[in-house]
């Protein structure tokens, strides 16, 4: 199916020399399209000015529990058209991470795809997880996101200039004072008696 798309105003996605209250402002997109293909709540935001669109579980879901350890993958009932320079990316709902174990897996809807938007889910918990219809499982941020050309450069001529970082990483900054492994109650327990 060779179908026309509705033309981009790459304008908007750059950043204007305009000022707007003394910082400058990037013109992005207002509007996210959609459409649903099954009985589904549409997206939402709690509150107006929310980051974060919940996208809801559809009404016909059956959930056969989801074991600790594993992942399910659910079809959300809702397509979305994403603009290029855009990436609608899904982060965990606070309630659903801290008070159900389920944290988010795939998570990145590109520009381009024309597919169903399918909700991926971790349980980290240690108990089985029932997930029930129309719950709000997902929030997903309309991010906007750089396009830069991919160069394979020699490693010498990475980087311009060395940092004072270098390649310290994995808490290389870290001081390890306030971690404690258990041998400071074991002290405190072998001091005790």
């Amino acid at each position: 199916m060779d179908r026309q798309r509705t033309p981009i105003n790459y304008h908007r996605l750059v950043w204007s020399s305009r000022h707007y209250k003394g910082s400058r402002r990037m013109s992005m997109p207002q509007v996210l399209r959609f459409c649903k293909i099954r009985d589904v709540h549409s997206p939402t935001r709690a509150h107006q000015y929310d980051a974060g669109i919940d996208f809801y579980v559809p009404a016909d879901y059956r959930s056969e529990g989801i074991p600790p350890g594993h992942s399910t993958k659910i079809a959300s009932g809702v397509k979305v058209d994403v603009s290029v320079g855009m990436a609608l990316v899904a982060f965990n709902k606070s309630g659903v991470a801290t008070k159900h174990g389920l944290q988010v897996g795939a998570c990145v809807v590109d520009a381009g795809y024309e597919g169903e938007v399918h909700l991926h889910v971790m349980n980290v918990s240690h108990r089985m997880v029932f997930i029930l219809p129309n719950t709000k499982l997902i929030q997903f941020l309309y991010l906007p996101i750089a396009l830069p050309q991919v160069i394979e450069v020699e490693d010498h001529r990475l980087f311009d200039a060395q940092s004072q970082r270098g390649d310290g990483g994995f808490g290389s900054t870290d001081d390890f004072g306030g971690w404690d492994y258990g041998s400071f109650n074991q002290k405190l327990e072998e001091n005790e008696l």
